[in-house]
């Protein structure tokens, strides 16, 4: 009997340095409450973080590949037209699954490939009993549901952040048969209320298998004040990815309007870098800034813990409900960012500023002005951070979601 196993499937981690960062905390949380935990990737990388000594890493999820596309198309020519069926006839889909039938073909025979690999796997380790938690609804969720529907596994839950929720990170096509593993998973943790609303507007039907999870954060030191630095100018720090969604191209555009020195910081890496550093070109001397180029989250975590931080900006225009912004306010940091998605359920009030994504420059810089001028109480957006994000509240949540499954 494996009723204390957990099966964690994930994009990457615990490989790389920079991806899913944010189970760092999570699977500390999870190896405490469960006595085997195992980790599938997706992908494998030369790096591997430091795991608890009860988690194991398996290797070897199968990516499809176009040698073998056509050979699997015809051995799994039913159950692709029975996933895919499922999926077209389903209310709003039709048009959407034949226009982009190549595409939900191709993943289809992905996880059907995939499906044989766990399958031999959970055999082997005897793991049909195990709590199987895909960490992505758009990951191995598929193969995992059709796992379960064939009675090869019993209990299959999973979180939804952002790409995997949302379809217009999809273009004109869907987050693929969300109708079919929606059916057959037990439980489905969206990170945000604004993610569980869109969620239930999605899949009426399994309203009861959706659940509210945020994600959690370590808390600051208790000696914060006492160990920062703070600088002669109010400094400002962004942390993402440099892509066009994110739009760390504006921050200097923004920046230009501010008449009084300050330093900007930004923490992350990306294709269009080289428009930031164009970008940058335009701020005025009395400006300072800062590219620091890809960072792990220690590394941004100890900046927070040397330096008074003024403000935390973001000016990105889709977002699920970003770790980033958690851990900012974790050391007392106001946040101006845009109020798309779940943003306004960590940037309110007493922790910052929302702004539109159509927002002037002008409006977007005056409005830095004023969090700089009349600085929020960062004890009160500390005990906000403590009250909605701080991962023993949050993670003891999820556990107690999670262990009534197992």
């Amino acid at each position: 009997m494996n009723k204390k196993t957990l099966v964690l499937c994930t994009n990457a981690f615990p490989y790389g340095k920079k991806n899913e960062t944010y189970l760092e905390t999570e699977i500390h949380h999870l190896c405490r409450a469960f006595a085997k935990v195992y980790i599938l990737p997706s992908k494998k990388m030369n790096t591997q973080r430091v795991l608890p000594e009860n988690a194991q890493v398996v290797d070897g999820l199968p990516p499809i590949t176009v040698r073998n596309k056509w050979r699997s198309l015809m051995r799994y020519s039913l159950p692709v037209l029975s996933i895919y069926g499922f999926s077209l006839f389903r209310k709003g889909n039709f048009y959407t699954y034949l226009r982009h039938s190549k595409m939900y073909v191709d993943l289809t025979l992905q996880a059907l490939q995939r499906r044989e690999y766990l399958k031999k796997w959970i055999e082997e380790e005897n793991l049909s009993d195990a709590l199987f938690y895909d960490y992505w609804f758009e990951n191995a969720t598929l193969a995992l549901a059709i796992l379960k529907k064939q009675g090869h596994l019993q209990t299959v839950v999973s979180r939804v952040h952002n790409f995997d929720l949302y379809d217009i990170r999809w273009g004109s096509a869907k987050v693929p048969f969300r109708e079919y593993k929606a059916k057959y998973l037990k439980r489905i943790f969206p990170i945000s209320e604004h993610g569980l609303q869109y969620l239930l507007e999605k899949i009426p039907f399994a309203s009861e298998k959706v659940e509210l999870s945020y994600l959690g954060v370590k808390k600051a030191p208790a000696d914060l004040a006492q160990r920062v630095e703070k600088l002669e100018v109010p400094l400002l720090v962004s942390c993402s990815s440099i892509i066009d969604i994110k739009r760390v191209e504006r921050i200097p555009e923004v920046l230009k309007h501010i008449p009084f020195p300050l330093k900007w910081v930004h923490f992350g890496s990306g294709p269009m870098e080289a428009e930031v550093r164009e970008a940058v070109k335009k701020i005025p001397s009395h400006i300072t800034y800062e590219l620091k180029g890809q960072a792990s989250n220690e590394e941004v975590l100890a900046y927070y813990r040397t330096y008074h931080v003024d403000l935390f900006v973001s000016l990105s225009t889709r977002e699920g409900l970003p770790v980033s912004m958690m851990e900012a306010i974790s050391y007392g940091i106001p946040i101006l960012a845009c109020g798309v998605y779940g943003i306004p359920e960590i940037v309110t009030e007493t922790t910052g500023s929302l702004v539109g994504t159509d927002e002037p420059s002008e409006k977007i810089a005056e409005k830095i002005i004023q969090l700089l001028n009349k600085p929020l109480n960062r004890s009160i957006v500390q005990d906000f951070f403590h009250a909605r994000f701080e991962e023993n509240r949050n993670y003891k949540k999820l556990i107690d979601q999670l262990k009534p499954l197992s």
